[in-house]
């Protein structure tokens, strides 16, 4: 009997902010922005298509999270660019403290620290994860 042969495929794109903004998991620091930046910060992709059955994507960010809603368009875009259903559709976040803020995912820092400037760009980093 044959070894079943699944096929895979990659995919990665930068997500690093066009301009410095303030970082996820850092309260302390209050509404200041990054100062520098290391490394890009990346969105990755897996597809695993077994001989038989359904593709599985797995979708990895390097951002510390994200609201439920960001997590539910990615997937609704996902799903209907490729013709995926949902349960084929995994998303994680690797939890980096060096990323920006992302939509409201750090609710307190979100509603207390930052200006509506600062939340206007949150909102346009949002649309450009998506």
């Amino acid at each position: 009997m044959a070894a079943e042969t699944w096929q895979a495929g990659v995919a990665s794109s930068i997500i690093t902010p066009p301009a410095y903004m303030p970082m996820a998991g850092y309260a302390s620091r209050g509404r200041k922005p990054a100062e520098s930046k290391l490394t890009e910060l990346w969105a990755k992709a897996l597809v695993l298509q077994p001989t038989t059955g359904d593709q599985i994507v797995l979708v990895t960010l390097d951002l510390i999270g994200m609201e439920r809603t960001l997590g539910n368009r990615i997937c609704t875009q996902l799903a209907k660019r490729y013709g995926l259903q949902r349960s084929q559709i995994a998303l994680s976040t690797s939890h980096t403290h060096t990323g920006p803020i992302i939509q409201g995912n750090l609710r307190p820092m979100y509603d207390t620290l930052l200006t509506a400037e600062d939340r206007e760009q949150v909102q346009r980093y949002a649309a450009q994860v998506e």
